[in-house]
Order: structure tokens, then sequence, then C-alpha cells
């Protein structure tokens, strides 16, 4: 019976000693705007010990013995955090507040324009292409069909839009390739032409160009190919965008084609804001571009304005409310002349 007292006293000595060379580790994770982050993995690194922050953002580490460790926080959509940690005693260690920042991540391109639904591109039968935000910032576009000429298959002509080759040039016959923004088709009622310039580059996130005909799904209007601009999500919290861009046109190769002494400029502003308060959210945008253009009587002025107001009803439904407006003013080339 001593024997058996003695072995449990000496187990109950053990477990205090173990548990008096432990420490706890405690922090919180946020955000930029000191918002926490929910469901971060936070863990020593080479050990099993870890955590997971709550609704606070708050984490606990407990059981830590004595030594060096490397602090590692994870979370999907952030990039990853590492800091050196020591611990010594039983003391409680406070990592403080880690401020986490956002990353984007390349992920396989989700479309709609082929079925109507979302799709992994990879999945999609058809042949189609996308143009995201990031190519369409580094080009500098200033109208869209400046976009549609870097992707392969699409040849635009004297202002007419041609996917592999489906339509010649058809001046005045309407466009044989549709063109929707956000699933809404936009051309003209008269020609059934396409108006580039009307298209809210300032508001675009990407741009699915659907190489074949659609006419099953979008009529017969779609009998070349379909091109579907996706404007931006709207923002939770309010966001301002502003853009601006100029230039100035070089001197003609040739004396013959100098029609004037002045210099000719090219310039632009466009402004965008989102927001979204509780289930209804807007994003709207305006924009002014002026060309002086290289040519006789060839220089444009335009103004643009666009924008979007949704409501969340559900989380399987949304209302959706859009319009654009566009008012330009411009002159027509019609040969070249000369100071003479």
């Amino acid at each position: 019976m001593r024997k058996h007292l003695f072995i449990l006293m000496l187990n109950a000595m053990l477990i205090c000693q173990i548990s008096a060379q432990t420490a706890e580790i405690i922090g919180r994770i946020v955000e930029a705007d000191d918002r926490p982050l929910i469901g971060a993995n936070v863990y020593l690194e080479g050990t099993i010990l870890g955590s997971a922050t709550d609704n606070d953002g708050v984490f606990r580490i407990s059981g830590v013995p004595e030594g060096r460790y490397s602090l590692v926080v994870n979370l999907i959509g952030y990039r990853e955090y590492r800091s050196d940690i020591s611990v010594s005693g039983t003391a409680r260690i406070d990592a403080g507040t880690i401020e986490l920042v956002p990353t984007v991540i390349a992920n396989e391109p989700v479309v709609v324009t082929a079925g109507k639904y979302e799709q992994k591109i990879q999945d999609i039968p058809a042949s189609i292409s996308t143009v995201n935000q990031q190519e369409l910032q580094a080009r500098n576009i200033t109208t869209i069909d400046q976009a549609l000429a870097y992707v392969s298959g699409v040849n635009l002509n004297g202002g007419q839009l041609s996917i592999r080759g489906s339509t010649g040039y058809s001046r005045g016959a309407g466009s044989r390739v549709l063109m929707l923004i956000d699933g809404v088709p936009l051309l003209t009622a008269d020609t059934r032409d396409i108006v580039f310039s009307v298209v809210p580059t300032y508001l675009l996130d990407h741009v699915e160009v659907l190489k074949g005909a659609g006419s099953a799904l979008y009529g017969s209007s779609a009998i070349g190919g379909v091109i579907n601009v996706i404007t931006r999500d709207i923002d939770d919290s309010p966001k301002f965008h502003l853009r601006t861009y100029g230039g100035v046109y070089s001197e003609p190769s040739h004396n013959q084609w100098k029609w004037t002494n002045d210099t000719q400029f090219t310039n632009g502003v466009s402004a965008s804001y989102s927001r979204k308060i509780n289930k209804i959210g807007v994003l709207a945008g305006i924009s002014r571009d002026e060309d002086d253009g290289y040519q006789l009587n060839n220089w444009s002025r335009r103004w643009s304005g666009s924008g979007k107001l949704q409501w969340e009803m559900s989380p399987f439904r949304r209302l959706t409310l859009s319009g654009n407006y566009m008012h330009q003013e411009r002159g027509n080339f019609l040969y070249w002349q000369d100071q003479q």
C-alpha cells in the first residue's frame, strides 16, 4: 500500500513540475482598419502547438515550453506573417496586435458568359478568353476596343468587330457580335451597332470574349460571338478611385502631312465611388476625355457617366439597376491637308 502511495505522489510532483515550466502566448490578429480577422491559423513552427483566432481576432497558445520559436500566422487572402518569440518561465507572453497585409490569390478564372452561370474556364466546351483588371490597367486603355485588340481571334476594321472571321466589313448592317455589360445587351436601337466609347472602362473588373456562335442563349445578335463586360463588385467599405492620363502627339513623318504648328494633346480623367450600406450598395463613376488627334478634324470631346444600384434581397437573390450615359462631340478626318 505504501509503495502505490509513493508512486502516486511522485507522478503528481512530476505533473506539477512540467506544468510549472510552460507558458501561454496571446495576441490579436487584425487587418489595416483594425477589424479583427476571424479563423486565422496561428502556430509555432516545428511544433504541434497552435490556435485559431476567435470572433475578436484573439488567439491563445497554451502549454508552451521554454525556448525560442517562430510564430507563424496564416489566413487565406493575406500574406503570411512570421516573428521570432522567446518563452521563459511561466510568464504570459503578449504577442501584441498583428496586422496582416492582403494579397492577391491567382486562381482559376470563373466566367459566366458561356452558359449564363458561373463556370471554371477549363470546364467550358466553347473557346473563351478573358482580359483581367491588371491587364486593363497595364495597357492604359481608354475605350474597350483598345482592350479587345489584344485578344487572339478578335479583329477590328473601321470600328467593325469580327471574331474568328465570323463577319466581314458590314458598316450599317448591324453587328453580328453581341456586346453585353453585366449580361445586359449594349447595341444601338437603330443600326444594332456597337458604340465602344459608351462602355465605362473606369468601372471594369474584367472582359469575357466568347469565340463562337452564342445564338442559342443570346439570340441572332450573337451569331458571331459574345463580349461580356463585367463591372467591379460593390465594396463593403467606402472606396474612391481617381485616374488620369495624358499624352502628346509627335509631328507627322512627312512634312506634307503637317497641317498645324500647334502641339496636339490627349488627356482624360475619371473618378468612381463604391459603397455598401447594409443590403444596399452603389457603384458610380464619371469620366471626361479630350483628344486633339494627329489628323485634321480628327478631334473628340467625350463626357460619360455610369452606375449601378444593388439590393441584396437574400443570399440567392439580387436586384440591380444600372445605367450608362455618354455625350460626345467630334470631327471627322477626310483627307490630309498641309499648311499651304
